[in-house]
């Protein structure tokens, strides 16, 4: 298929990796101190890379693979050893003291003790 993809000037590249930086889906690298565009269907085509110090990246039409976000993403998760976030933060699995592992559980530090004269009226 016909479609919108990045083009590289290895000439103007100097391999800055700004435009790594700037591809959300993981599309470029820098190889052997140029960047490089990994696969086609990596690359959406939109141009976020574009912000090149030296504009050596252009978008042009050309035959390409088409865009697979789910496997750019998925790469680019696996090549930063990161797993794909999923889901609200707040439903991530936690780990807590085993019931009756005194030994595990945090200590905790008392803000009056019975002897404490300074007890607010309100706490008595």
């Amino acid at each position: 298929m016909e479609r919108p993809i990045i083009e590289i000037d290895e000439e103007k590249c100097d391999g800055c990796g700004q435009c790594v930086l700037d591809c959300a889906e993981g599309a470029l690298a820098v190889i052997n101190g140029k960047a490089r565009l990994i696969r086609d269907s990596y690359c959406d085509g939109l141009g976020a890379c574009l912000n090149c110090p030296r504009g050596a990246l252009r978008i042009v039409m050309r035959e390409a693979e088409a865009f697979d976000e789910a496997a750019a993403l998925a790469a680019k998760a696996a090549r930063d050893g990161q797993a794909r976030p999923q889901g609200c933060p707040g439903s991530r699995p936690r780990t807590f003291a085993a019931p009756g592992n005194i030994a595990a559980a945090p200590a905790l530090t008392p803000l009056f003790s019975a002897a404490d004269n300074d007890i607010p009226d309100s706490l008595r």
